[in-house]
């Protein structure tokens, strides 16, 4: 057996508002992926995100997009470690057409994943093969 190398992975903390985190939660509920609606289920990443921010998820899973947009307006915060595969469902999920009003959302965390790739590519390039 032969070591070849330690990969470090890429685990950012992201602070979330009420809203955006409302947002996410109610677009991967009407996503077509699976993998996107199961980070709204109890276990998933929004699902905990939503706890962390003391929303009921039971409550906002009836929200209607008027009352998600309401929730924008609700200054609390929650910060949450994402490693690459949640970082990667919630940019799917941040593209839904129900976020289309929040382009900027969209845009911020592709780029953080974006830029998280190109660290992990650098530091692939770096080791010895």
């Amino acid at each position: 057996m032969n070591h070849i190398r330690t990969i470090l992975m890429p685990e950012p903390e992201i602070e979330f508002t009420a809203g955006e985190g409302t947002l996410l939660f109610v677009a991967a509920l009407h996503h077509y992926d699976g993998k996107c609606q199961q980070a709204a289920k109890q276990g998933g990443v929004l699902f905990g995100l939503l706890n962390q921010l003391e929303l009921d998820p039971e409550t906002v899973r009836l929200f209607s997009l008027d009352q998600c947009q309401a929730a924008m307006n609700n200054p609390k915060t929650a910060t949450v470690r994402l490693n690459m595969d949640d970082m990667s469902i919630i940019c799917k999920i941040a593209e839904s057409p129900l976020l289309i009003m929040h382009r900027d959302l969209r845009v911020e965390l592709t780029e953080l994943y974006r830029s998280l790739n190109h660290d992990i590519s650098l530091q692939l390039d770096d080791q010895p093969a």
